[in-house]
């Protein structure tokens, strides 16, 4: 025999398996599928709280190799308009040439030409550089209004069909810039003797040639940095419908050229940069990545692209293996942040007016000069408050320039210090393992318990997950775990409130039939008491019973017959309620019912059986003077017996089919045999009932009016021993018994 508690712990707390794992697995299979803005911010706020976590807990300083020299508020006021001559930046490339500089990366863009621009040239061609340029993804460049000028039919031939970059470089950077310059020299001079007529000519003849100059480094850029792009299911770059180049007598001149615009079309923090751009069907690397083409000796187009894997990379200097960076769909890099302002305050970054100086100090001299040796070197704006045009929010902090962006971003390669945001279904698998853990501990376990695991769980999850991330760049899927969690405790606790209730209203449904309302409520309060599934108690049973029953059923149709029954239940059923006790069976002409079987049931038990039997004998006599009884000859009578002592009380039954509570033992038992020996309209009494009402001089006896008479020695089924009994007979219609 089973000898655990039977009490409803698992009945209320413990749902079927498959219906409590599908509730848990419903809202994880809803965030892993679905795309929620609020989860995906949610998640992107707590990789930022990590990042920042990680970075102060174990900081890792960008490599010394990545050095920047910045634009700040100080060069506004030490070179002023100097800045926009170009001056400034040619001074800066021969200090880094001298210092043998491994790579300068202009974060700055060169893009209105310059008197100074050839000399800045040869600056560059001394050092290996790359330059920054900008796209746009709103506007496609157009050609002017009108017909292209005759003189320019040769130039529109080169630049759609050329394959001579040398022939494009010249053509846009020397000979159509000289035809520029005179056309311009020719309006500023003969401007005022011109007619309007002449004006609108010169003014189509100049839009003309920028429109061609920019068409023919768009020719050079695409040979020389076009790579041909492979569209599939998996590839979505980012496109851009124009190209803002440079001035062409740099763009000839720099190493390698890089597109600077980054990617804020789903989040306003700077998280990813698109490492490669579409641009009229071929892909162009950015800044960072051209950069590092340099800094390798690889080539362009031996680089392999697996979308939503990694750019792979081939060296030929300072690294033995390919490089592989990885990359999203849309072939956007995750950065993996290092430092912040710490890199800007750093001894070595220093403004490009005291870096093209050269500085004064010889000893910052020596020491600039050290760092800058064989170093990446990093120009960009660092310009602070209002005036900033290149600042954006980074995950460790709400404003900083996007130089530092791109060191970081060097950074990472050159450490091969990548972070790794596992695949869609890594996502779904580690929610769905979340989803059946969380139905099995509902289902093991009472709602208390499981939330309480489930919290340690989420909390062991938080901590793996943070480990993950600091230790081998792992960044696992966290806001929507613990969302999923929430959700998953919510929608179960609302399920299992709910199993709790459907058992309520059954045992509402079974008890409320069968005792009082009152009792019926203290059932439903006390439904987790273990009591009132299974234990041992003292208690009163009352048995009624119809005499001559097997004549009136004779002699009577069905229907009158069962219509008697039915007034013979309510009856009884009505007394024993109002003295708060339970009606526990019908059985055919007898009615049993319970005294003291009920958690915190009133200790009175045995005096208000006694009364209760009392009662309907009373009501049988008035039941007797209906006149459709009278008229059918039928009479009502009973004979009761009641007994006290110790029985077994709980619900029994199968829960999903019928249940009911009940008593069993020979307390139960002898109340019927009780029954038995009562003649008509007479009450026996077992000695237990006397004894726990106070003898036969109790009050209760003076107060129903009635008569009692001892027998001993009475034999009855089952008892080897003769009982003593008593036999109560009510002398007249009294008072009626107080519950």
């Amino acid at each position: 025999m089973d000898e655990k508690p039977r009490g409803p712990k698992r009945a209320s707390a413990r749902p079927s398996l498959g219906v409590t794992l599908a509730l848990a697995l419903f809202p994880a299979l809803l965030l892993a599928l679905v795309p929620i803005g609020l989860v995906e911010d949610a998640e992107w706020g707590l990789y930022d709280v990590r990042m920042r976590l990680r970075n102060r807990l174990s900081p890792q300083p960008l490599s010394e190799e990545l050095v920047l020299v910045g634009l700040t508020e100080f060069d506004s006021r030490q070179i002023g308009e100097e800045i926009s001559t170009r001056a400034a930046h040619q001074q800066l490339l021969r200090a880094l040439r001298e210092a043998g500089v491994g790579l300068v990366v202009f974060d700055i863009f060169f893009e209105q030409e310059r008197p100074k621009d050839d000399l800045l040239a040869l600056r560059l061609r001394e050092v290996d550089a790359v330059l920054a340029y900008k796209v746009d993804d709103y506007f496609r460049r157009e050609a002017p209004a009108g017909e292209n000028p005759p003189n320019f039919e040769p130039v529109a031939d080169i630049a759609r069909k050329t394959t001579d970059t040398a022939r494009l470089m010249t053509l846009a950077s020397e000979q159509l810039r000289d035809y520029s310059d005179k056309l311009s020299g020719y309006i500023e001079e003969k401007s005022a003797l011109m007619s309007e007529e002449d004006r609108l000519e010169m003014a189509r003849l100049m839009a003309w040639t920028r429109y061609w100059r920019w068409r023919l480094v768009e020719r050079w850029m695409e040979l020389e940095w076009g790579k041909e792009f492979e569209a599939g299911e998996a590839a979505s770059p980012m496109v851009a419908q124009s190209s803002n180049f440079l001035s062409p007598s740099l763009i000839g001149a720099a190493d390698a050229l890089g597109i600077a615009n980054i990617d804020k079309s789903e989040e306003s923090v700077v998280r990813r940069a698109p490492l490669v751009f579409e641009y009229n069907g071929r892909l162009y690397p950015n800044l960072d990545l051209a950069a590092l083409h340099v800094w390798y000796g690889a080539d362009w187009e031996e680089t392999k692209i697996e979308w939503g894997r990694a750019i792979t990379i081939n060296p030929t200097e300072r690294a033995d293996a390919p490089i592989a960076i990885p990359i999203d769909g849309k072939g956007r890099y995750l950065i993996n942040y290092r430092e912040g302002e710490d890199f800007l305050r750093r001894g070595t970054s220093v403004a490009l007016s005291a870096a093209a100086g050269y500085v004064s100090d010889e000893a910052k001299r020596q020491r600039l000069a050290a760092a800058w040796e064989d170093a990446i070197v990093l120009v960009g704006e660092m310009v602070a408050g209002s005036a900033a045009t290149d600042i954006e929010p980074i995950p460790l902090q709400p404003a900083f320039p996007m130089v530092g962006m791109h060191a970081n971003i060097l950074d990472n390669v050159l450490r091969r210090d990548f972070l790794t945001l596992p695949p869609m279904g890594a996502r779904f698998s580690i929610l769905l393992a979340g989803g059946v853990l969380a139905g099995m501990i509902f289902w093991l376990l009472p709602f208390a318990r499981a939330a309480r695991m489930m919290a340690l769980a989420l909390v062991a999850y938080i901590v793996v997950n943070y480990a993950l991330f600091a230790g081998a760049g792992l960044v696992l899927p966290l806001a929507a775990p613990v969302f999923a969690t929430v959700a998953q405790t919510l929608v179960l606790f609302a399920y299992i409130v709910g199993v709790a209730e459907r058992d309520r209203r059954l045992v509402k449904d079974v008890f409320l039939r069968t005792v009082s309302p009152r009792i019926g409520e203290e059932i439903l309060r006390n439904y987790a008491n273990e009591s009132l599934w299974g234990t041992r108690r003292e208690i009163s049973v009352l048995f009624v019973d119809i005499r001559g029953y097997t004549t009136l059923s004779e002699t009577h149709d069905a229907d009158v017959v069962l219509g008697i029954l039915d007034r013979f239940y309510d009856t009884v059923s009505e007394i024993v309620f109002r003295h708060e006790g339970q009606v526990n069976k019908f059985l055919g002409d007898a009615v049993l019912a319970l005294f003291g079987a009920m958690p915190e049931e009133a200790p009175n038990h045995a005096e208000r059986a006694l009364r209760a039997a009392a009662d309907v004998q009373r009501a049988m006599d008035r039941l007797a003077e209906e006149p459709k009884l009278k008229e059918l000859g039928i009479r009502l009578a009973t004979g009761a017996g009641v007994n006290t002592g110790e029985a077994i009380t709980g619900i029994v039954g199968r829960r999903r089919i019928r249940i009911e509570f009940t008593a069993l033992g020979d307390a139960v038992n002898l109340a019927s045999r009780l029954q038995g020996l009562a003649t008509t309209d007479e009450i026996v009494a077992g000695d237990g009932t006397l004894a726990h009402i106070g003898g036969p001089d109790a009050p209760v006896f003076k107060d129903l009016g009635c008569e009692l008479e001892k027998v001993t020695g009475v034999s009855v089924k089952g008892k080897a021993e003769a009982l003593t009994v008593w036999k109560v007979r009510l002398r007249e219609e009294g008072a009626s018994a107080r519950g």
